[in-house]
């Protein structure tokens, strides 16, 4: 009787496995896929981690840049030298001109004018133009106030035709420092109340209108 049921038994699994064999091999496929995929990623993880003379990788520590030192005296940058028009209001009516020789209608005669004169009322302010150091002030009856005015860098500036200083020498002005007035004096007194401007580099009178801030020159 017990081997007839063992029979039974064994005739329902074959039936089962009959009609569900599309499963049963899916499910056996699925299996044996993950079981390679894995051997393969155990494999690949260990080969990474050994190499070729049998030792694990030499892990090699991030460099480290030291932050560069901080200068106690960092280096003076040089300003741009753009000069103010030191006259307030004032209109250029004397051209540079350091190569024709043009008329002075106050001493009668044909000269070189290696300066600019720059018109404007009597008492009209007149500034700086740019920062330096006031060198000079001295008073002559014919060219009135002249202050002299070192802005560094070889640049130098003469102002003549001053009234009403308001510095001295040593100073040290802005671009914006009123440093006196337009006057009217015995030179140049043919034209109209003005100011003669000179500026030098390294000693060379050289065209200040080629630094004036907004000229056209």
């Amino acid at each position: 009787m017990q081997k007839k049921q063992s029979n039974v038994s064994v005739s329902k699994v074959t039936s089962f496995l009959k009609r569900n064999i599309y499963y049963v091999m899916m499910v056996v496929c699925v299996l044996a896929i993950g079981a390679i995929i894995t051997t393969v990623a155990v494999i690949t993880t260990q080969d990474n981690s050994i190499d070729a003379g049998g030792n694990p990788p030499i892990v090699t520590p991030p460099i480290e840049t030291p932050d560069p030192p901080v200068d106690p005296d960092p280096p003076v940058v040089e300003r741009d030298f753009i000069i103010t028009m030191p006259v307030i209001g004032g209109v250029v009516s004397g051209k540079f001109n350091d190569s024709e020789l043009v008329a002075d209608v106050t001493i009668g005669d044909y000269m070189t004018h290696q300066a600019v004169d720059i018109s404007a009322p009597i008492g009209a302010n007149v500034i700086a133009g740019f920062e330096g150091v006031v060198t000079s002030v001295t008073t002559d009856a014919n060219e009135g106030t002249v202050i002299t005015i070192d802005h560094g860098n070889g640049y130098i500036s003469v102002y003549k035709l001053v009234d009403k200083a308001a510095v001295k020498k040593g100073d040290k002005v802005s671009d914006e420092t009123i440093i006196g007035t337009v006057g009217a004096f015995a030179f140049e007194s043919g034209q109209d109340s003005h100011v003669h401007y000179e500026l030098s580099k390294d000693g060379k009178l050289i065209d200040p209108m080629q630094f004036v801030l907004g000229s056209d020159k």
